[in-house]
């Protein structure tokens, strides 16, 4: 659904074959959007990996005519995260990081890819609110996930969208990321936190 959602906001002519369907906007995240991987390690201290250099789009339903500060609905999100961009808080943890997610070895696992979409079986959320489940890959490896996503219309217009995700490595088949020769290694669960600004929509 959402990959008929972008193609269809990117094909000329694309409202014309189906005038019921109002065809979504597709936005482009602005600089400054960032993904953060965090965690604890076994000895309880804290950890972090954000990357700015990501790329991603969400799909928003057109608004209702003459209401600009209505929030758009969200229809679906992608995003593209690139290993190599990632920046955790020590060189040791950042190239532990690297070896745990099979960047340097696995072509398949050069990105973290995810794509969402907003299903019909879910109840409708919160007015500023987005429940959407879709596919996440980390290491090469895709698991199911679900995320609520806050949408939030900044004063100039542009859209503020963040989401916690809750993770474990395990799911991903990743091992525990280990500095100090091995010694202080990281901890299962980890939450992946999103934090994209979009342009204002037309609609």
């Amino acid at each position: 659904m959402l990959r008929t959602l972008l193609l269809a906001a990117s094909i000329p002519g694309a409202a014309l074959a189906q005038p019921a369907i109002p065809v979504a906007e597709v936005l482009t995240a602005l600089p400054g959007s960032t993904l953060t991987i965090r965690g604890s390690t076994s000895i309880g201290a804290r950890w972090h990996c954000r990357s700015d250099g990501m790329e991603s789009r969400v799909a928003v339903a057109p608004r209702p005519a003459g209401s600009p500060n209505v929030i758009p609905e969200v229809r679906g999100v992608t995003v593209f995260v690139p290993v190599s961009a990632l920046r955790c808080q020590s060189g040791p943890m950042e190239r532990a990081m690297r070896r745990a997610l099979r960047a340097d070895t696995d072509t398949a696992a050069l990105h973290i890819v995810g794509r969402f979409e907003v299903p019909d079986t879910i109840p409708a959320p919160q007015f500023n609110e987005a429940h959407l489940v879709g596919g996440l890959r980390v290491a090469g490896v895709e698991r199911g996930v679900f995320l609520r996503a806050i949408v939030e219309p900044q004063e100039d217009g542009t859209l503020h969208v963040r989401s916690v995700i809750p993770l474990t490595l395990s799911q991903f088949r990743i091992d525990a990321p280990r500095v100090l020769f091995g010694a202080v290694r990281a901890r299962d669960a980890i939450a992946v936190d999103v934090d994209l600004r979009f342009p204002p929509p037309k609609g």
